[in-house]
């Protein structure tokens, strides 16, 4: 049973968390006000935005800040990063960086095999 009140709570996180990245879609380098905790982009940018993705007008007064942001792609993208290095998660890119080794080595055994 805890486990699917734990689940139950999650799933509603997990649909605005999709939300807000479809939202933001392929854009990088977007603004971040902290006062008003949302994008901070031209008007132009969010009408484009809210044309493709009406339903998150929401986020145009409250937005998920980019740190927890990060925390719910670590933990609904299907890559968490369980790696701790010096009492730390590693960052982002360094989780890219481990699959790439993990690819590598996996790469080299299948190789010997053949």
């Amino acid at each position: 049973m805890v486990g699917n009140n734990g689940q139950l709570r999650k799933e509603p996180l997990k649909k605005e968390w999709k939300a807000w990245k479809k939202f933001k879609g392929k854009d990088i380098g977007l603004g971040w006000n902290p006062i008003k905790r949302t994008v901070d982009a031209s008007n132009d940018w969010w009408e484009s935005r809210l044309n493709v993705v009406p339903e998150a007008q929401k986020f145009r007064t409250l937005g998920i800040d980019p740190e927890f942001e990060w925390k719910l792609d670590q933990m609904f993208m299907g890559i968490v990063a369980t790696v701790i290095k010096h009492g730390h998660l590693l960052q982002v890119h360094s989780v890219v960086n481990i699959l790439r080794m993990l690819t590598t080595t996996c790469l080299k055994r299948m190789k010997k095999k053949m």
